[in-house]
Order: C-alpha cells, then sequence, then structure tokens
C-alpha cells in the first residue's frame, strides 16, 4: 500500500476510534457497596459489563429525534428521553423521566430514585421501577462513584403529607383560610403507581370540616391508569385563570378574588388510557355532585378593596363588593348533578412544569342529566403552543373556545366569568359583560430572556402581553375585548414571578397584573 494511502487509512480509522477512546476515558468507575443485595448487585453488574453501555453519573438527555445506539446506565443524576435508546436502561438513584414518545427497544430497571411519565412512552421490555431498593450513591470524585447500601426501614404503610401532616390548599373569601390535615399511602416497593391521601379540610372562617379522600392505581403494560375521588369541598370554575397560590397571595393582601365559589360534595371515578405511539391521552370520567352556594365571609386583609369599587371605569356593571372590599360571592344554581365526560389530550411540551416548546391540545365533552336536577352538554376546545425564540427566549401562545353545546340550560356555576391576568389582563375580573354561556379567547406571551442572572433566578424576561376574547349567552353577540402590555418575569428556583401593566383597549384603562405561575399552566 502506497504511504500516503497508509496514512489516510490511519487517519480515518483515528477519526473512528479516538471519539469512542474519550467517550471510554470519560466514563466513571463504578464501586459496589459488598452490603447490596445480591439481585440488586447482579443487575448493576450485568449494566456495567455491557460492552456499548454508556456509564455516566452527569445529567443526561436524549432530545426529541435523537437515537442512542446500545445502552445506558444512569448512576445518580437525572435521565431525560425524550428520543429514542435501541437497549436497555439501568438507573440507580437517579431521576428518570420519559417524555411522550420516547422509546426503550430493550428493559427499563430504576433502582430507587424516581420515575416520571412511563405510562405515555413505549419500553419494548420489561419495565421494573424497585422504589424502596437500599441503595444510595455517593461521589466525591469526578472520575468515581460508589453505589452504597443503605437499609430503610419498612415502617408503617401511611405516611404524613405536605408539612409534617399540615396541607394548606388556599386562602379565599368564602373559608379564609382552608388547610388540611393529611396522610397517604407509602410507595409500594416494586409496585407500579399507586397513591391514596386522605383527610379532612378545615375552613378557619366557616366553623366547619369538609373531606377529601383520593385514590389512583398505574397499570403500566396497558397504558391504563385508574382513579376515584370522594370530597366535600369548596371549588370554583375559575382556577384555570389564576392559579391558587397568586389568588391566595392577593386574597390576604389586598382583599383581590377573582373567582366565585361553591360546595361540591360527592364522589367521581375515572380511567385513563395513554398511548405509546403518540403523546395522546384519552380520559372517561363518572361524576355525581350535590351543589351548593356560599356566602362571602369577610376574611382578613392587610388592605382592604372598599375603595376600588368606584375606580373601576369598565362598560358594565363591576362585581359588587361588600363594606371590606371583598367581591361578593353569587348564588348558584343548587341541585345535585350527574355527568359522563370524556377529554382527549396530545401533549408533547418538552417540560410540563415551564414548557418553553411542544404543543398540547385538548378537547372535553361533559354530559349532564342522568335523573339529576341538571341536563345540559358542555364542550370545551383549548390549543396551546409554545415557540424556541433562541437561547431561553419563547412564545406562549394559547386559543380556547367552549361553553354550552345545543339546547339545555346552563347552571350559573358553570358560567363563564373572563377577565383578570388568566384571560383579558386588561379587564377586571367578574363584571357583567364578560360573563356567560359561551366564551372565546386567545392568549399571546412573548418572553426575551436578558443576559444573566440574578440570585435565585436562573432567568430575567421582558415580556409582552396580548389577548383578545369575549363571553356571551344565546341571544346575544360577541364583544370582543383586547388588551396589550407588557413587564418583567423571573424564572428559577421559585418557580415563575411576573410583574405586568396591561392596557384595556375598549375600555382605555390600564391594569396592574401579578403572576405567581407560568402562563396557561393549568392542563
Amino acid at each position: 500500500m502506497p504511504v500516503s494511502r497508509t496514512i489516510q487509512f490511519l487517519c480515518a480509522l483515528a477519526l473512528v476510534f479516538v471519539p469512542a477512546t474519550a467517550l471510554l476515558a470519560q466514563a466513571p468507575a463504578v464501586e459496589l457497596d459488598p452490603r447490596l443485595p445480591t439481585a440488586t448487585a447482579r443487575i448493576l453488574r450485568s449494566a456495567l459489563e455491557s460492552r456499548d453501555a454508556l456509564v455516566t453519573g452527569e445529567d443526561t438527555t436524549i432530545e426529541r429525534g435523537a437515537l442512542h445506539l446500545g445502552s445506558i446506565v444512569q448512576i445518580g443524576g437525572r435521565l431525560l428521553i425524550e428520543g429514542r435508546v435501541t437497549d436497555d436502561v439501568v438507573a440507580v438513584g437517579s431521576e428518570v423521566t420519559l417524555r411522550p414518545g420516547a422509546e426503550i427497544g430493550g428493559d427499563l430497571t430504576v433502582l430507587g430514585g424516581m420515575l416520571n411519565g412511563s405510562t405515555m412512552a413505549q419500553v419494548r421490555g420489561r419495565q421494573t421501577w424497585l422504589r424502596e431498593e437500599p441503595v444510595r450513591v455517593d461521589r466525591t470524585d469526578p472520575d468515581r462513584i460508589y453505589v452504597a447500601y443503605e437499609a430503610r426501614p419498612a415502617g408503617f404503610p401511611i405516611e404524613p403529607k405536605g408539612i409534617w401532616g399540615i396541607v394548606v390548599h388556599e386562602y379565599n373569601g368564602v373559608d379564609g383560610l382552608a388547610f388540611g390535615l393529611a396522610a397517604g399511602l407509602k410507595d409500594l416497593p416494586g409496585q407500579p403507581r399507586t397513591e391514596l391521601a386522605f383527610g379532612p379540610v378545615f375552613r378557619s372562617e366557616r366553623g366547619d370540616v369538609g373531606w377529601d379522600v383520593v385514590a389512583l392505581r398505574e397499570i403500566p403494560p396497558a397504558g391504563i391508569t385508574i382513579g376515584g375521588r370522594v370530597h366535600s369541598i369548596t371549588d370554583t370554575h375559575q382556577r384555570w385563570q389564576r392559579g391558587d397560590l397568586a389568588n391566595s397571595f392577593l386574597s390576604v393582601v389586598l382583599a383581590d378574588d377573582d373567582r366565585t365559589y361553591f360546595e361540591r360534595t360527592g364522589y367521581e371515578l375515572w380511567g385513563e388510557r395513554s398511548f405509546v405511539r403518540w403523546p395522546v391521552t384519552v380520559r372517561l370520567r363518572w361524576r355525581d355532585d350535590e351543589y351548593g352556594s356560599l356566602e362571602s365571609v369577610e376574611p382578613f386583609a392587610l388592605f382592604d378593596g372598599s375603595g376600588d369599587e368606584g375606580d373601576r371605569p369598565n362598560d358594565g356593571e363591576p362585581p359588587e363588593l361588600d363594606e371590606d372590599g371583598w367581591p361578593v360571592n353569587p348564588p348558584i344554581d343548587e341541585g345535585r348533578g350527574r355527568a359522563l365526560g370524556l377529554r382527549a389530550a396530545f401533549d408533547s411540551r418538552n417540560v410540563p412544569e415551564y414548557p418553553t416548546r411542544g404543543i398540547l391540545v385538548s378537547a372535553q365533552v361533559d354530559q349532564w342529566g342522568f335523573g339529576g336536577d341538571y341536563d345540559f352538554q358542555w364542550g370545551l376546545g383549548d390549543a396551546r403552543l409554545w415557540v424556541p425564540l433562541g437561547g431561553r427566549s419563547y412564545a406562549a401562545v394559547r386559543a380556547m373556545g367552549g361553553g354550552l353545546l345545543g339546547d339545555g340550560e346552563l347552571p350559573s356555576q358553570f358560567l363563564w366569568r373572563l377577565g383578570g391576568a388568566g384571560s383579558l389582563a386588561g379587564y377586571d375580573a367578574l363584571i357583567e359583560p364578560l360573563v356567560g354561556e359561551q366564551m372565546a379567547l386567545a392568549n399571546v406571551r412573548a418572553h426575551l430572556a436578558l443576559p444573566g442572572s440574578a440570585g435565585m433566578f436562573e432567568t430575567l424576561y421582558v415580556v409582552a402581553l396580548a389577548d383578545v376574547g369575549d363571553a356571551w349567552s344565546e341571544g346575544e353577540d360577541p364583544e370582543w375585548r383586547a388588551s396589550v402590555g407588557g413587564g418583567l418575569a423571573a424564572h428559577g428556583r421559585l418557580r415563575y414571578v411576573g410583574l405586568f401593566g396591561a392596557y384595556g383597549i375598549e375600555d382605555e384603562t390600564w391594569k396592574a397584573v401579578f403572576v405567581l405561575s407560568p402562563w396557561f399552566d393549568v392542563p
């Protein structure tokens, strides 16, 4: 062989083998505690001895559309799979997340740690999650990982929830502080996701006690989850517009409660089917509830809103305020309702807790009747899109519409009540012109990331917002209202916080908007 061709051949070999050698050189040495159970040690040794295994203790991501040839051994850290892994995945003391559309060609074995989203991904082999496996991952040296034995007491199968068994639900104008004592089922070793939580719910200003019991069971091979709930709770039809945390904070400080409330006592049963080929879930639900009206109780607020009523220039009656400035909670159409509902959703968001790209599209239909006091059909369509704009910048877009379908009369507790930060930011919530049986709405939130970070915040944003929508009833025509505005937001360890100004174009007024959760974060 001529010298020049020999040199070319050796260079080609170098290009092939050097990256592989570099990858092997980066793999940390893994030591196993001799006290580990035999079965656990056998699983780990077999995985580590695989010739094509990627062994890592760092956070690992297999992105959507990416293909990883071979197996993965994740020890500690986080493993996020959106794309495809051709062979086995073994994780020890790790947080494993499988996104919709993820595919594992072999077995998935998780020892301890966490496993999220498994029913919406495809695992061709066996799926095993040994939640209570006695392992702990120690890494004091970048090149060395020690998998230690950590015995865990069996203990009682029920454990307290929240903080020492105390769960704070919310603060509002009909309950004051709603909190509960809650306990639940511990994670069961080697079992699919199983949850049971129960406890009383105390309402500080009402002097009574409700209850809430929730249970679910995941059946991974079939992609099915079943669940149920028995409850006597305070509920609202406006939770999708403003999160519990923001509504509670503004209620305590300014008596600014953007919701109407009712009491709901009864039960519900549901089953959900997830599909592995597409990020789609379908849920069928049965509800049987007794609905009752609730009166305002005028709880404590740092600053009352008694002067606000005359300051609201909206083209319609503002919400009635009591003498302490709290919106007066309206009565509802009391009675018993039974409903059969169907919901389908397509979800390709990259991180559901804080998406910056992806799509969430859902459609829901509820048929009320079946011998109860209500007889109507209700539907909702909702499309949300997150678009990356480069770096950490992104835009969030939402379009939704729904309400009464066909004949029937919509009970007042199901009326759409727009306005406020979650729907039309430039208008007050609960005003009469924005109440109706039908609703259509569109929103845009563009986030431009600023360079650098500030303390507890990972990213600072300049935000631009735009809204258009209306609510109306039979015999009325939509009178579209629009708002525009902007402000600053931050995301980090405190999740999301933002302060904005929004201008209601039809009313020619500015509103201050305070947000404590990501836009459009409620499914």
